[in-house]
């Protein structure tokens, strides 16, 4: 019998080591994959309705004085707790002259009652008292969601009633931003006090979104609405999944045709972030009490801003008005 001959040890192959090698750098690219999605599912996915990281300053008093001071009125915080239980925050100014009026206004995405003062400021020399919310996941006020009207139109009817509470024979009227304006028209659907609203720069819905796009560029809307799907889709599916919100609700557009109080949309017709095709389909769905101003050159809320005198002479007509 032959005895096998065992090869020197030095002579054996061992496979570990290029096998692993190869296997440490897909596992870190696969861990670096993870990561990469992870975060997009926070910031974009889960992050598109959370409180944005610019809407957590709270609102300094001493900003207050200011305005006040200078117009010679007077103001004080105030506070209501919504339906669902947040408290929500604002500023109530109250004019030297009381024109016996008052304006709700109401903030846009991301923003504070801070982006609202220059109009406080010049409705006080009007007379009428204005509260300025900061709206829910916004400022000093509750919730960790911003919804685009969706719970804060419930949140427009309390800050109304509040309004008509403190003066019962006052008149109120309202003045919104871009989400500050599409809660005002819930608001109104909804049942909200309200005499006459200005809503500055809102949009349809999500799905004329997809519309808008495929005739703009002249696309299939199949192919329009593969576009944005990755962002739009997943996080209206997380909205419902995670906080139990059906986000395609949020419809301006649908919630104009049950308001019966006059409504006065202003939109830029250079508005990139809402075109302002969205603003004449919400006049066209309900035209016997919704009007509109289309600002020549103006963009997403600034209209105020290039055509001050108009605008606040547009605004006070309008409130003005049988």
């Amino acid at each position: 019998m032959t005895r096998e001959t065992i090869p020197p040890l030095t002579d054996v192959r061992f496979q570990i080591g290029p096998t692993e090698s190869g296997a440490r750098p897909r596992r870190i690219a696969l861990a670096l994959v993870l990561c990469l999605a992870l975060w997009f599912y926070y910031a974009s996915i889960d992050g598109a309705f959370r409180r944005p990281s610019t809407a957590a300053f709270a609102p300094p008093p001493f900003m207050a004085n200011e305005v006040a001071r200078s117009i010679g009125s007077s103001w004080e915080a105030v506070s209501v707790t919504s339906g669902d239980g947040t408290v929500l925050s604002a500023w109530l100014f109250r004019p030297a002259l009381p024109n016996g009026r008052s304006v709700l206004l109401m903030h846009e995405t991301g923003g504070t009652r801070l982006n609202m003062l220059a109009d406080v400021s010049w409705l006080l020399r009007r007379g009428f008292t204005c509260l300025t919310p900061d709206g829910r996941g916004h400022g000093r006020s509750g919730g960790q969601l911003v919804t685009a009207g969706l719970l804060d139109g419930a949140d427009v009817v309390r800050w109304a009633r509040y309004l008509s509470e403190q003066q019962p024979s006052v008149a109120v009227f309202a003045l919104g931003h871009s989400l500050g304006a599409s809660s005002l028209i819930h608001g109104l659907a909804l049942g909200a006090p309200l005499r006459r609203i200005v809503a500055d720069s809102t949009g349809a819905n999500v799905p004329t979104r997809y519309a808008l796009l495929a005739e703009r560029y002249s696309l299939n809307p199949t192919v329009a609405k593969c576009i944005l799907w990755p962002v739009v889709e997943p996080a209206l599916l997380n909205a419902r999944w995670r906080y139990g919100l059906d986000l395609r609700s949020i419809s301006p557009v649908d919630w104009i045709g049950k308001v019966r109080a006059p409504v006065l949309l202003i939109h830029g017709d250079r508005d990139r972030f809402i075109p302002v095709e969205e603003a004449r389909r919400i006049r066209d769905a309900n035209p016997k009490f919704v009007s509109l101003w289309e600002v020549p050159g103006a963009g997403h809320v600034t209209a105020a801003n290039q055509w001050p005198a108009e605008y606040q002479r547009t605004v006070l007509a309008w409130f003005d008005a049988p």
